[in-house]
């Protein structure tokens, strides 16, 4: 079981009470991803489900084992700064194990545990970027819930780049804020 959907569930909300959302886009019936979202600001979180895009080449399919919960994904929820898309599914401190690889990941494989902190994706190509700095990258970075889900679900998919190998060492159950700055 999610140890992070099992700590904000309610006492109201079963397993059997998940309801589709229909404002999310179904692409892939084969599978759904179950999480807990907000379908507008300053709502509670409920659960959601849906069918996630097929998995592309460079993306990983992680299944969320952890997930911190910063102030961040308040202010998404609550879309204090004007950004967020609903249906939201916010977690930013996703700490998991690799369930699936796409055809171009080298560096990660079934079976690893990884994190995934604040940002999804950044150009790659300035020169911030090309020395590691992409949290200053000239074109602008994307959040991991901005116009996205984040880790208040089961699985998720994202880009092998930004899914970091945990240390051996590091228990998982602990790592997600470390995720974050």
């Amino acid at each position: 079981k999610n140890k992070t959907t099992e700590k904000h569930q309610t006492s109201t909300v079963s397993r059997s009470s998940w309801v589709p959302c229909s404002s999310i886009t179904t692409q892939n019936m084969s599978e759904v991803f179950k999480g807990y979202g907000a379908s507008a600001p300053k709502e509670t979180l409920k659960p959601i489900e849906y069918s996630p895009a097929p998995l592309e080449d460079d993306q990983v399919q992680i299944k969320i084992t952890y997930n911190g919960l910063c102030h961040t994904d308040i202010h998404m929820k609550d879309n204090d700064w004007g950004i967020t898309t609903y249906p939201l599914i916010p977690g930013h401190e996703v700490v998991g194990v690799v369930e699936k690889v796409g055809a171009h990941v080298k560096h990660l494989k079934v079976g690893d545990n990884v994190g995934v902190g604040w940002i999804r994706n950044a150009c790659g190509d300035c020169p911030n970027c090309v020395k590691g700095y992409e949290n200053l990258c000239s074109a602008g970075y994307t959040g991991t819930v901005v116009g996205n889900h984040g880790g208040f679900q089961d699985r998720l998919r994202i880009s092998a780049h930004w899914a970091f190998k945990l240390p051996e060492k590091l228990d998982p159950a602990v790592a997600g804020p470390l995720l974050c700055a």
